[in-house]
């Protein structure tokens, strides 16, 4: 009879303490919603187990808009009990639409009380989360509102040990269906079919484009800038760390990125004013982002590039790249390391030609700075003419059997380049591009029969304002005019 009395006591004792738990929750969630007048919901139900169950939970304020179909509460009694500490042991939330509003820069502020509300400090264990939109906002002086961010269909699944030190590994999984990103002026960033798992991320697409068509994207800048259109299809990213303290990125690293292809579309329109902005090279750009990067490899197959450029004169000039691959190595910004970033890679201007590429390039030096190697075999000397012409003022018909050519940057460049070719006939062309015939018909007499022919490039200099890949396209025009004319 004493133990079973004993065990009696036992069970008044629990009961009565989960009642008084339960009843400290409850009353300690209704004070605290009463206090938050932003807050309303349809339906409140707290049952037995320690379980909370909102439905059509909305927050609102001028800045912030939060509404909840379903969320359910797990909390931790025991510290509801004996601690100062809610914990919430799971989190569900169903059905979630964010919208945060960025108010314009120029318009006053609210200043709100940094008064402490009496709220006790909470932990969270696990959260889940299906079918979240988020829309970040911005507000102009004129009271338009822009999406900035626009992110679709998140479903998440997390486990947290310090809220006040959240880091990647917390992500148990990830999925996304869709997110687009306001990136300036011109352009915006997209992606579809992210998924994240396992220090694994993957993209069944990533986007880097422009909101404005080509004829009438130069009506929003004031100078020249590239219209880009990119999609990469298939990417994945291995074994992804994220490296963060006291919730700030300190490091990004991983081991290997794959494309499985892009497409890559830039057009450039030169009737309106040259840009005056010094462009940062990439040493630059890596040296100064306020975190480490620790990339291994990068591996891009079966892609196409193709570069645009209207003239003064309206007209287009146009090259493409074809069955574009590479390898990059050694992708990050830590000196200790001792490694330049290396690419090799290829691709073709035509049926028959192949064009192999490398490049080292010293990503800590403060001026450009890189080596850069093409080899070209059989290149139809009419798939350069698009751009040749309005670049040097010739066209040429005919083989380049062999072309080679290696540079050397420090700020300035020396190089040199060799050439073969058969049965190549030249046309040149004066400034109006009218052809000057007696100069096209000594050069091509020149040309053929079979040629090859060495220069040398010296002091070739860098436009501030424009990228290294732009820089050494000239620098190999250059030793192509050198060697022809």
């Amino acid at each position: 009879m004493k133990a079973l009395k004993g065990i009696l006591i036992g069970i008044v004792v629990i009961a009565v303490l989960l009642f008084a738990g339960l009843y400290a929750l409850e009353s300690y969630i209704e004070k605290q919603i009463s206090k938050e007048e932003s807050v309303e919901y349809d339906e409140f139900e707290l049952n037995y187990k320690g379980d909370i169950q909102f439905k059509g939970l909305r927050f609102t304020n001028d800045r912030l808009s939060v509404k909840v179909k379903d969320i359910q509460l797990t909390f931790g009694l025991s510290k509801i009990l004996f601690s100062d500490t809610i914990l919430i042991t799971n989190a569900d939330l169903n059905d979630v639409h964010v919208d945060l509003i960025k108010a314009d820069s120029t318009k006053s502020k609210k200043h709100y009380s940094k008064k402490k509300k009496d709220r006790k400090p909470f932990a969270l264990e696990d959260l889940s989360v299906s079918n979240l939109d988020f829309y970040a906002l911005k507000e102009d002086s004129l009271g338009k509102i822009d999406t900035m961010t626009y992110v679709n269909g998140v479903t998440l699944n997390a486990h947290f040990d310090d809220l006040k030190d959240i880091q990647l590994s917390n992500l148990k999984d990830l999925k996304v269906d869709y997110l687009r990103h306001n990136a300036g002026v011109l352009h915006d960033i997209g992606c579809s079919g992210l998924t994240y798992g396992d220090q694994q991320l993957k993209l069944n697409t990533f986007k880097v484009f422009t909101r404005y068509s080509k004829e009438d994207y130069i009506n929003y800048i004031p100078e020249q800038k590239e219209h880009v259109q990119l999609v990469a299809h298939a990417l994945s990213l291995d074994s992804l760390t994220l490296d963060i303290n006291q919730n700030k990125l300190n490091q990004i690293a991983v081991n290997e990125i794959q494309i499985d292809s892009f497409d890559l579309d830039v057009y450039r329109d030169k009737t309106i004013p040259q840009t005056t902005q010094i462009k940062p090279t990439y040493g630059q750009i890596f040296q100064n982002l306020g975190f480490k990067i620790d990339g291994n490899l990068l591996k891009v197959d079966h892609s196409s590039i193709s570069y645009a450029m209207k003239g003064e004169d309206g007209k287009i000039s146009q090259i493409e790249l074809k069955n574009v691959h590479a390898n990059v190595k050694h992708i990050n910004n830590k000196p200790e390391l001792e490694q330049n970033i290396l690419l090799i890679g290829g691709f073709s201007l035509g049926e028959t030609s192949d064009v192999n590429v490398d490049i080292s390039y010293n990503q800590y030096a403060k001026v450009e700075t890189f080596q850069l190697n093409v080899h070209a075999q059989n290149i139809e000397t009419s798939s350069l003419n698009s751009m040749l012409k309005p670049a040097v003022n010739v066209e040429l018909t005919g083989f380049i059997t062999e072309l080679k050519s290696h540079m050397v940057s420090k700020g300035d460049a020396d190089g040199s380049f060799m050439l073969k070719s058969q049965d190549v006939a030249l046309d040149v062309y004066n400034k109006k591009g009218k052809e000057r015939k007696v100069v096209s018909f000594l050069a091509s007499k020149l040309l053929n029969p079979p040629i090859e022919k060495h220069s040398e490039v010296v002091g070739f200099e860098r436009d501030p304002t424009r990228s290294m890949w732009r820089y050494s396209w000239y620098f190999i025009l250059e030793g192509l005019k050198n060697t022809i004319l």
